[in-house]
């Protein structure tokens, strides 16, 4: 009987994780999440040269400048892509991203 409960726990948890992580996603689901990909490589290029100029002392504005601009980019086609978003996780992970890029400006300071 503790064998039979055990498979049938084991099973339910290979189902939701199955459904959770393999499922494919939508053409929405992608553009939103390739924006994300795009934001955390430029918001990882910020922090790095931050680190940089404050270990080294070289002024690092360059590159700030063009990940800045990367960033500004993605809000951009972030705004485009809101208004044509039909499904509602899409829709959700769009706001969450637009969320990450505000929080990113304030504790920053960059505008």
């Amino acid at each position: 009987m503790k064998a039979l409960i055990i498979i049938l726990i084991l099973a339910v948890i290979g189902y939701f994780a199955y459904t959770n992580l393999y499922t494919p996603l939508s053409d929405e689901e992608k553009a939103v999440k390739n924006l994300k990909a795009e934001f955390d490589s430029a918001a990882g290029e910020i922090i790095r040269a931050e680190r940089m100029a404050g270990t080294t002392g070289i002024a690092a504005t360059f590159d700030v400048n063009d990940s800045v601009n990367k960033i500004k980019q993605v809000e951009k086609e972030l705004k485009k892509l809101k208004s044509s978003l039909k499904e509602e996780s899409s829709i959700q992970k769009a706001k969450e991203l637009e969320e990450r890029i505000k929080e990113f400006y304030k504790k920053s300071g960059l505008d």
